[in-house]
């Protein structure tokens, strides 16, 4: 999204909001638009709009960042599959031929990846003369909404802070400690 974008969307909502912005001064207009701009750089104009629109069909207030970034979020994932579903994406993917399971593995969705770990877990499932469906299942549903929650707060978090938390894992820095060094076997 452009300035020029944001200064439009930052008008609309002017617009449908009056009495907020009375006494707002052309610094802390310049300055809204500027924080405004940042944090949806990297998102679609259009997207923006209509979840902007949306919520001011249903807000007495003006919406903040992160009502339309939630908005956003709804309008996009509004067919989500349910932990139900998912569980028995999980259940497929570990009807796959062996020789297949990354691929499998691959193509489940961002919780059911997150609970299973990696190709070989479906494998040792798949495999395991001690498979409890019943448990598994249970301690998926448990876990789901949790995971819902961290996906939702990864996709919502603005790139700049995605890709220095990704060089901090590549790092394997907490604390100005290496990870490793911190968990060194002795």
């Amino acid at each position: 999204m452009t300035k020029e974008n944001t200064t439009e969307l930052l008008s609309l909502i002017k617009l449908a909001y009056p009495r907020f912005y009375t006494n707002l001064t052309k610094q802390d207009a310049l300055a809204t638009i500027d924080l405004w701009a940042a944090m949806f750089k990297n998102c679609d104009y259009t997207l923006v709009k209509m979840a902007t629109q949306t919520l001011i069909n249903t807000l007495e207030f003006p919406p903040t960042i992160a009502d339309i970034k939630n908005e956003m979020y709804k309008l996009v994932n509004h067919d989500e599959d349910t932990a139900l579903d998912e569980w028995n994406l999980i259940k497929s993917a570990m009807q796959s031929p062996y020789d297949r399971m990354g691929e499998a593995f691959n193509r489940l969705p961002y919780c059911a990846r997150k609970f299973v770990g990696n190709p070989r877990q479906l494998k040792d499932w798949a495999t395991s003369t001690d498979f409890n469906d019943g448990v598994l299942r249970g301690q998926f549903l448990k876990q789901y909404d949790l995971l819902k929650d961290r996906e939702k707060h990864n996709e919502l978090m603005p790139n700049e802070v995605r890709e220095f938390i990704s060089g901090l894992a590549e790092k394997k820095m907490i604390g100005g400690i290496s990870w490793e060094s911190k968990h060194r076997e002795y």
